[in-house]
């Protein structure tokens, strides 16, 4: 059996990176690895505990921001005490140096560098910390090529994209009655939905403004945010502001959205850059047709129904949503066969990471052998 650490370095709350990691560990198998989770941040116990559900260990160390020294004498000693055999370190940035250091100065053997999205927010550091990475990292996994590109540059990646379990996101109609009637949602009203943490990356500001132009219009909607976040206080303002609120439902954190997913007509992801985002892809398990910023890869269609715009003209936006074209698909097998053939199926990444924490030689197309 091996010992596989995961450093999880984004606040240990509901998030994408957080969600795609735990079902991750989900479907591996549990006799060939024991499972350590490092968080540095967030307080979310609901989360926690479907980690250690799965039987992952969950490590608290201290924040890696704020305290980088202590944060990496911990984790070299974390280390050192669990017999650690892979330290699988996923991050926006080359401050994923850190965890990497450790891992090879305890004579770690698999020593992997997961890039989850297409920028940062501290670019000096990123660029100063770029050398020490690439130095002490021997398995470098992106979400999707541009993730990759980002942080490795031309030195050789392989793209890991964030599988999903069909049968958990899939269509309900049972679901669909439910959530519309809990939301105050009519039969007749358009339900928008969108799922993310409040912060300038997702744009939710430029959301509202689209709502304002549908509002104007007499468009018969309603605005779902899935999440929280530093931002939420500000778009709350907003839309208080421009006379919005009856058109906003603001749900907070939830662990049900694939059952509430079924309630919407449509989803949109206006982001600034993404990595790959999760929540495209339980979107488009779920048939749901999708508007998604220009910004975000093309790596993320799975399905015929979505379409990529730019963030800089809500009026686009508002006209795609008012006088739509795209529909919600309802054939199941042509849905879990784009998942397939996409590269999106739990299972087969599952296989795939297992190979790699087993050492795995990998061709230049990222295929494990």
């Amino acid at each position: 059996m091996k010992n596989v650490l995961i450093v999880i370095t984004v606040p240990f709350s509901v998030n994408g990176i957080v969600v795609a990691t735990r079902e991750l560990i989900e479907n591996l198998d549990q006799d060939k690895f024991k499972i350590f989770v490092v968080r540095v941040g967030g307080d979310d116990k609901k989360v926690e505990q479907s980690f250690t559900s799965l039987g992952a260990k969950i490590i608290y160390l201290p924040m890696r921001n704020t305290n980088p020294i202590k944060y990496y004498r911990e984790l070299k000693r974390v280390i050192r005490e669990y017999n650690i055999d892979v330290v699988h370190a996923m991050g926006n940035s080359a401050t994923l140096a850190v965890e990497m250091a450790a891992a090879k100065a305890e004579k770690v053997s698999l020593r992997i560098a997961h890039s989850r999205n297409t920028s940062c927010n501290h670019k000096v550091i990123d660029r100063l910390l770029r050398p020490s990475l690439y130095k002490n990292c021997n398995c470098r996994l992106s979400c999707g090529t541009d993730a990759g590109i980002w942080l490795f540059g031309k030195r050789p990646f392989i793209v890991f994209k964030n599988g999903k379990t069909f049968e958990k996101y899939a269509f309900s109609a049972h679901h669909r009655i439910r959530y519309r009637k809990h939301l105050g949602c009519e039969d007749k009203t358009f339900l928008i939905g969108h799922s993310g943490v409040f912060n300038e990356q997702k744009n939710h500001s430029f959301i509202v403004d689209i709502a304002k132009i549908l509002a104007d219009r007499g468009f018969d909607f309603k605005m779902i945010f899935l999440g929280d976040g530093k931002t939420r206080r500000a778009v709350e303002d907003k839309i208080n502001a421009l006379g919005l609120s009856d058109k906003f439902v603001f749900c907070g954190n939830v662990d049900n959205s694939n059952e509430i997913n079924s309630a919407f007509d449509l989803a949109i992801l206006p982001s600034k850059f993404e990595g790959l985002p999760n929540v495209a892809t339980e979107w488009q398990i779920n048939g749901l047709p999708c508007l998604i910023s220009d910004k975000v890869t093309p790596e993320c269609r799975i399905n015929p129904n979505i379409e990529f715009l730019p963030v800089d003209d809500a009026a686009r936006w508002a006209n795609e949503i008012e006088f739509l074209k795209l529909t919600r698909l309802t054939d199941e097998n042509a849905i879990r066969k784009n998942l397939v053939e996409s590269g999106f199926d739990i299972i087969e990444n599952a296989e795939r990471l297992s190979k790699i924490y087993m050492g795995g030689v990998f061709d230049q197309s990222g295929e494990v052998k």
